[in-house]
């Protein structure tokens, strides 16, 4: 950021990242840190001196830090630009590179019509590590008719019956990574006879029937019965 005619230099600062990737570099750049923290870049004119506590996992290399293995290093600079002496430690964390994602809806990537599922995203690293992320994360569908995403809420809804593609993006520290996964919609299982009459409806008038009937027959039998009597 420009600092503005007069301001005050407040301290010496260094561009040392808190995490970086696998195999990633950071071009190392050094600012003037002036009041309300406005900063301007004097690499050309001041280059530190840098040091790595573990050059394995973060080595500085051609005024560059390159992440070499996943761990923790700290980095030391250190120098004077116009009377202010540069000497800080820096905290490196380096991560394994994102690979990929893994995508499930529900438990069995199924939705009833009408219904919503859960959609569950999972991180895969290059060490094999794992880890489930639930925002950042852009999707794209290959028919929307038959699924929509809710909103942006990481749930599916199932539109009508059929089958159709989530595909699931995520874009970390410069890497972009994705998956996808197919879903199945199930529509509405009610069979019905051809008519349109339930079956379910035709065997309860049969039933009744049989009871009406039956009924009428033990009265008739009854009331002989007392007739003969007399």
């Amino acid at each position: 950021t420009d600092t503005k005619p007069g301001a005050q230099m407040q301290d010496v600062d260094a561009n040392v990242p808190q995490t970086m990737r696998t195999g990633g570099e950071t071009e190392l750049k050094t600012f003037a840190v002036y009041v309300h923290d406005f900063r301007k870049d004097i690499s050309a004119a001041f280059t530190p001196a840098y040091v790595s506590s573990d050059p394995d996992i973060v080595a500085v290399e051609n005024g560059k830090l390159i992440a070499k293995k996943e761990g923790t290093a700290t980095i030391t600079a250190s120098g004077t630009y116009e009377g202010f002496e540069l000497k800080k430690e820096y905290t490196v964390t380096v991560k394994p590179v994102p690979e990929s994602l893994t995508v499930k809806v529900g438990s069995d990537n199924k939705i009833s019509a009408g219904r919503d599922q859960k959609i569950t995203v999972t991180l895969v690293y290059s060490d094999g590590s794992t880890e489930t992320v639930s925002s950042g994360i852009t999707y794209t569908i290959s028919d929307s008719s038959i699924i929509a995403q809710k909103g942006n809420t990481n749930y599916l809804s199932g539109k009508a019956a059929g089958t159709a593609t989530l595909t699931a993006e995520l874009v970390i520290d410069g890497y972009t990574v994705e998956g996808s996964v197919e879903v199945t919609v199930i529509g509405d299982t009610v069979d019905e006879p051809t008519g349109g009459v339930p079956a379910g409806l035709i065997v309860g008038i049969c039933v009744a029937a049989v009871v009406v009937i039956g009924g009428a027959a033990a009265g008739i039998v009854i009331w002989r019965k007392k007739k003969s009597q007399k």
